[in-house]
């Protein structure tokens, strides 16, 4: 993206001019940007905006608006992983049982040809 493929957003390496130090100008709601599996595109856009926006209130807002994204990415990748745990556990039960109707099929089968093989 801009800012010369920087994703540091303590802007160093960027094209931003003084604004080396985000921590002073945005508010404490801003540490979740810096978490997540998003945070590299997070802190990219964050970038963005410090180069497109010229005032606090619209930076503010960047931020309120890349946390809310950050926690919801946060809530669907913790509900994927339980939905993953939950089918891998299904497979499983669903692999047994199958195990288990392949030996009744075989005992059921050696049963029956053994029952032919008698009455001939």
């Amino acid at each position: 993206m801009n800012g010369g493929g920087c994703s540091s957003v303590s802007g160093t390496g960027s094209s931003i001019g003084s604004g080396a130090d985000l921590s002073s100008s945005t508010p404490s709601s801003a540490s979740p940007v810096s978490t997540g599996s998003s945070s590299n595109a997070a802190q990219q856009q964050v970038l963005m905006a410090l180069q497109n926006s010229s005032s606090l209130p619209e930076l503010q807002s960047q931020v309120t608006q890349l946390s809310d994204r950050v926690l919801r990415e946060q809530r669907r990748r913790r509900s994927l992983e339980h939905a993953v745990r939950r089918l891998t556990e299904e497979n499983r039960r669903l692999q047994d049982e199958s195990q288990a109707a392949v030996q009744q099929l075989r005992r059921f089968t050696e049963w029956f040809f053994q029952t032919i093989d008698r009455q001939s």
